[in-house]
């Protein structure tokens, strides 16, 4: 039973992409600094021996090193290594040992006072010890230099449904505890919650507490049936993007009503973790494309490596520019060119036209960059064609010929 339900577990989701993950650990190493930032002007009041709170009762079996000596020196030596640490997953410098120790220094602090503990902080630290066991060398990183152009990333299944048994089982039991509480019960609880000190006086906030009552109580169960019903949901393939969906929107909700940054960007990451790019994917409405490029420029020559590893359906096909039909480009041109359907596209538009074919993240990204102005995209993509071969080299095309 239990390797039946692993299998189904492993046919449930696609290959999690490579580069999304690198995007994701960018993103998650910022999230990181900006944290080990923010904590470093209160960490003599919070952690020191001159602080307002001595105990390490909260995790009593954990071999705090702030036991051995809590002195302001090393409560800011610990700080200045978390600021480090968080630069390094950042950038993907030994990324597996980095997350450990980070991980290491976060419950340090976390075990030594539990006044500073919010609802993210064992979800941060689970996504960090989850960073040990991926394998490192992903794209965009620097660990990337150490590993052979035939090494295969590829996520481990224990991380990425660790993570979702974890997250699911959390907002289910969440869920069922709310259930217990007459103000969920009855419907109001939320109306309680736009009435708290954390909830922004802006208009938004007006807005929802000026609600009707019977809308409240539909806000309100909605909140906690969702909850409740995460688990099986999440582990259903069929509705794992849409319960992903609602659970993300709450804390994009709660972001923008409550005063919860830390916990819910800290969330939000955690729910990033476990998109599926798959899940915006159009690969039934793929159609081949040909796209035109510069085989002269290293960073056109770059971009289109990239895609090709992106490409798995193989829709591209590309050519040099240089033998482009209309022979109306001189020796540097400074555009790529796109077919598709009959139809010719250049500059932005193409780079724009040619990530929608492939769809998943790289068609969100392009989502986003249709949403610039055309003239200030062809703008910027002029600027760049100019000095391409400035800023990234050229290609000697003599010397691959001689070869």
């Amino acid at each position: 039973l239990i390797i039946a339900m692993t299998n189904f577990l492993k046919r449930s989701i696609s290959m999690y992409s490579e580069s999304y993950f690198s995007l994701w650990r960018c993103l998650f190493g910022l999230y990181l600094l900006y944290y080990s930032l923010a904590i470093l002007p209160y960490l003599t009041t919070l952690y020191s021996n001159k602080g307002i709170y001595l105990s390490y009762e909260f995790l009593p079996f954990f071999p705090n090193l702030l036991m051995l000596s809590d002195s302001v020196y090393v409560v800011y030596a610990l700080g200045a290594l978390s600021v480090v640490l968080s630069l390094c997953i950042l950038l993907g410098w030994r990324r597996n040992w980095c997350a450990l120790l980070l991980w290491f220094v976060l419950t340090t602090f976390y075990g030594r006072n539990l006044f500073t503990e919010n609802p993210a902080l064992p979800f941060i630290g689970l996504l960090l010890l989850l960073l040990v066991i991926i394998p490192s060398g992903e794209r965009w990183s620097l660990d990337r230099r150490r590993k052979k152009d035939s090494d295969v990333w590829v996520m481990p299944h224990l991380a990425y449904f660790g993570a979702l048994f974890v997250l699911g089982a959390s907002y289910s039991l969440s869920g069922f505890d709310k259930l217990q509480a007459l103000g969920w019960q009855r419907g109001d609880a939320m109306a309680h919650l736009y009435t708290l000190p954390i909830a922004y006086e802006h208009f938004l906030g007006e807005l929802l507490r000026a609600q009707p009552m019977w809308l409240v109580k539909a806000e309100t169960w909605a909140v906690a049936y969702s909850m409740l019903l995460s688990f099986p949901l999440l582990l259903i393939p069929q509705t794992r993007k849409y319960m992903w969906l609602i659970l993300t929107f709450m804390f994009c909700f709660a972001l923008v009503v409550f005063d919860l940054t830390e916990v819910a960007l800290g969330m939000l990451l955690f729910h990033f973790f476990l998109f599926d790019p798959e899940w915006i994917s159009t690969k039934e409405n793929r159609k081949p494309i040909v796209l035109w490029y510069d085989t002269n420029c290293k960073l056109c020559t770059a971009y289109v490596n990239e895609i090709k590893l992106q490409d798995e359906s193989a829709i591209t096909t590309f050519k040099s520019i240089y033998d482009y039909p209309d022979g109306k480009h001189d020796e540097t041109p400074n555009t790529i060119i796109v077919e598709q359907d009959g139809k010719i596209l250049r500059q932005s538009e193409a780079v724009i036209a040619h990530l929608k074919a492939l769809g998943g993240v790289l068609g969100f990204l392009a989502m986003f960059m249709s949403l610039v102005p055309r003239a200030v995209r062809d703008s910027i993509y002029d600027f760049v064609g100019r000095h391409r071969y400035r800023w990234f080299g050229k290609i000697d095309t003599s010397s691959q010929e001689k070869k």
